[in-house]
């Protein structure tokens, strides 16, 4: 693993971990949302979008107003969750506009 936090520069272990176990799921969800085949229920999206957002918070917390040093939380850690929190709040309102027109 070490050669893969090297090679894609991750800060460290956790970010890649944490890289891999949340892009994929992104990247699932939006295709799916994409090509209509999202069959869970779709309001767990804005849940999923409100835990990213509290974790950029947290982040920003950490980083910017009590600007501490930290091995987990970045600048990066706040605009990756922040991405991913609007991404997936798109995923959700492009689901109930779809759920409503039909």
């Amino acid at each position: 693993m070490t050669w893969l936090i090297e090679l894609v520069t991750f800060r460290n272990g956790n970010h890649l971990i944490y890289f891999l176990l949340t892009f994929p799921l992104l990247i699932w969800l939006a295709f799916s949302t994409l090509f209509r085949t999202l069959h869970a229920p779709y309001f767990i999206l804005p849940m999923v979008s409100i835990i990213y957002a509290s974790i950029a918070f947290m982040a920003y917390n950490v980083v910017i107003i009590e600007q501490n040093q930290s091995k987990v939380y970045s600048v990066d850690c706040i605009w990756y969750n922040s991405f991913l929190s609007v991404c997936y709040m798109v995923m959700f309102i492009v689901c109930l506009y779809r759920h409503l027109k039909q």
